[in-house]
């Protein structure tokens, strides 16, 4: 049955015009999946012998690519699992490790300093590592601070304590 006889008011809502409404890409069944390299999986992918970094459905599509090494299109779930483990790690040990060392003997100076170099890291680490855009950037590397601010205004270290 085609679209046409389905939703004829759909399909001509305009009779007495040549229209096709239905001839667009979200008419397709599946569409070609791409995805963003990001450097976490790229280094993944070049570590990792090559089964893990593929899926199944794709290598057999692909066996020339495959067996010559080249990189999937789509990243196994293995892959993106695992990215996703480190990058939530290491977000994990950017913010604890910075209120670590503002607990220990804590201090204004000495929480200020935490704070002014672990946001600048956090920005290198940001721009570097991950394709974002600016305005992604900027909002991350605000968020981030304003976390560790909130933490040095809550600890009592601002207040000498």
């Amino acid at each position: 049955m085609s679209l046409r006889d389905a939703f004829p008011k759909l399909a001509d809502p305009y009779p007495t015009t040549l229209n096709f409404p239905y001839d667009t890409i979200y008419r397709t069944i599946e569409r070609r999946r791409a995805q963003n390299k990001d450097s976490i999986r790229e280094f993944l992918r070049k570590t990792l012998p090559n089964r893990l970094s593929w899926t199944d459905a794709e290598r057999h599509t692909r066996k020339a690519d495959y067996s010559r090494g080249k990189p999937p299109e789509i990243y196994s779930q293995f892959i993106n699992s695992l990215a996703r483990f480190i990058v939530g790690s290491l977000g994990g040990c950017a913010l604890i490790v910075p209120i670590i060392i503002m607990v220990l003997h804590s201090s204004l100076t000495k929480s200020l300093i935490t704070v002014s170099v672990a946001v600048i890291m956090f920005a290198l680490v940001i721009s570097l590592v991950f394709e974002t855009d600016n305005k992604d950037a900027i909002t991350a590397t605000a968020t981030y601070a304003a976390v560790l601010v909130v933490f040095v205004g809550t600890s009592g270290a601002a207040s000498g304590n």
